[in-house]
């Protein structure tokens, strides 16, 4: 099956994608080692970005733009997030886990395996998800029969 990227990219943007890794330290570190960004601001377009204390107490400037719904909070970003400066985050070496992580999600079980999510929001997410497609592709192409 071949993909059209483009295509998936046009038809499929802002949305998810479950890529042939299993959500490990490691395939975490090879999305994120495959992502080039090109500083379109894109991942910083929310209406609001779930935060943790421990997030507040890296970056304590957030606190303000924080709203609590029970135990949890939210940065409201309605617009843009407030720490995107040309297209830059401004808060980048503190900023909270979930931007850490972007564009991979949370996780989705799938055969009993937790499966990596990426949010095709940009390009480099797109180029990210194309690789790991095709690497995935080559270790499955079965071998030759023994010849015994």
């Amino acid at each position: 099956m071949t993909i059209d990227w483009e295509r998936a990219y046009s038809e499929h943007n802002n949305q998810s994608i479950i890529l042939p890794l299993k959500w490990n330290p490691f395939a975490v570190r090879r999305v994120h080692d495959l992502l080039h960004c090109e500083r379109c601001g894109e991942c910083c377009k929310y209406g609001r970005v779930p935060v943790t204390q421990v997030d507040v107490d890296r970056a304590p400037e957030i606190a303000p733009y924080i709203q609590r719904e029970g135990e949890r909070g939210f940065l409201i970003t309605k617009g843009g997030c407030p720490f995107l400066k040309d297209n830059l985050c401004s808060i980048y070496d503190r900023r909270p886990d979930v931007c850490w992580l972007f564009p991979m999600q949370t996780p989705i079980t799938t055969d009993g395996r937790e499966m990596i999510v990426l949010r095709l929001k940009c390009r480099s997410a797109l180029s990210a998800a194309q690789v790991l497609y095709s690497e995935a592709k080559c270790q499955t192409v079965p071998s030759a029969p023994d010849s015994n």
